[in-house]
């Protein structure tokens, strides 16, 4: 299932409102903007809505208006959900049309009964999501593909140190443990789990990938620190990530890697992980590229759009660099602009004839952003 269309609001009407109008959605997509423009606060909204679908997260947040549609292979799927002061005040659930769930403030609510042929009613918490809570894969099958699209999410902040300082310390004679697959920091125990259970082929396929972005790596492991001295009154021996790279003699840890080679190992180790389980729906990349020069980080979103392109993930990242811009295509551009109360914005759905007249213009893909063409153009229509 794909999120084709998000509108969300908080505080409506009020002084600390803010919204975003009709977020259009591909297949791939890359969020462009100034600073502050609202890139990667569309992007959290998209993250709460899945969190909170799925259950992996509650009502915490004092106001939220959801507005969603989603293509489920062919069937429209359309959520709608409303919270203030932490209560529910509408949640719908439709399916090409027809009403599933029906909910109001009270937390009573009607919903389609598969094996009834017909709706029932239920009452729920007023701070409990029905889509969560009467979740039943016999009387409401309708609700999984919500439940695994929302399960199924990932976020990566790659301009976040994504795990460079944390380690893991093995439990003696167990090989593995139960991670939260969500959490972009747990990359020492997700690189020690995925090798277990995958293998070899794992650990070639994030060599591989890492080579096509040219860092050449002989081998990985998980083991003591080589550059780093932990504290004394840690209990047990401290693991973290070390590579081979080819043209060094010794190991170099995750402590001794840049910044920008690190992010891009862990992105990689997760997102090798997560194809190869047959794992996201939707990947969500903020900051794409933070920290790499031109090649590099041109090389990344090439093999992160394949990626996505391959195994039929949708794919939404965020960028204000230029490199990033210029190494993706225009119609996967969506322009975010900040307006008062919010933001708003663009690409190829609800502005083609702009996008395309810009491109003949030969000007770098950047220059739409920061030439203000789309603004002139936009305004003319």
């Amino acid at each position: 299932m794909k999120l084709a269309r998000l509108s969300y609001a908080e505080f409506a009407g009020t002084a600390n409102e803010w919204r975003v109008d009709k977020c259009l959605l591909g297949d791939v997509n890359l969020l462009v903007g100034m600073n502050a423009s609202g890139k990667s606060r569309t992007l959290n909204v998209i993250k709460a809505l899945a969190d909170l679908v799925c259950g992996d997260d509650k009502l915490h947040f004092l106001s939220g208006d959801y507005e969603a549609l989603f293509d489920d292979g062919g069937r429209t799927v359309q959520y709608s959900l409303k919270y203030d002061d932490l209560q529910v005040v509408r949640e719908v659930l439709k399916v090409d049309g027809a009403d599933r769930i029906t909910r109001g403030p009270s937390g009573e609510g009607r919903i389609h009964a598969e094996r009834v042929g017909e709706p029932i009613d239920f009452r729920v918490p007023l701070e409990a999501l029905a889509c969560v809570s009467k979740r039943d894969a016999l009387q409401h099958p309708f609700l999984e593909p919500l439940y695994q699209w929302g399960k199924c999410m990932r976020h990566y902040p790659f301009g976040s140190p994504l795990g460079k300082d944390s380690f893991i310390i093995p439990a003696p004679g167990r090989l593995t443990t139960e991670l939260n697959l969500k959490d972009p920091n747990c990359v020492v125990a997700l690189f020690r789990k995925a090798s277990t259970e995958l293998g070899d082929g794992f650990v070639e396929a994030v060599r591989a990938d890492m080579r096509a972005i040219r860092y050449e790596l002989d081998a990985i492991q998980v083991a003591a620190p080589l550059s780093l001295n932990l504290p004394g009154n840690i209990q047990g021996e401290p693991k973290c990530l070390i590579v081979k790279e080819h043209d060094l003699s010794g190991g170099t840890d995750q402590y001794a890697m840049s910044q920008g080679m690190f992010r891009t190992f862990a992105l990689l180790i997760h997102m090798n992980y997560a194809q190869l389980k047959n794992l996201p729906s939707l990947v969500l990349v903020d900051d794409v590229g933070e920290g790499l020069d031109f090649e590099r980080s041109t090389a990344l979103i090439k093999l992160v759009v394949n990626k996505a392109q391959r195994t039929g993930v949708q794919l939404v990242m965020a960028t204000n660099d230029r490199f990033v811009m210029n190494a993706v295509d225009l119609r996967y551009w969506t322009v975010v602009q900040r307006v008062p109360g919010g933001c708003r914005l663009y690409n190829y759905e609800n502005a083609r004839p702009v996008f395309e007249k810009f491109q003949l213009t030969g000007l770098s893909n950047f220059d739409l952003l920061a030439s203000g063409y789309l603004d002139s153009m936009v305004h003319a229509e």
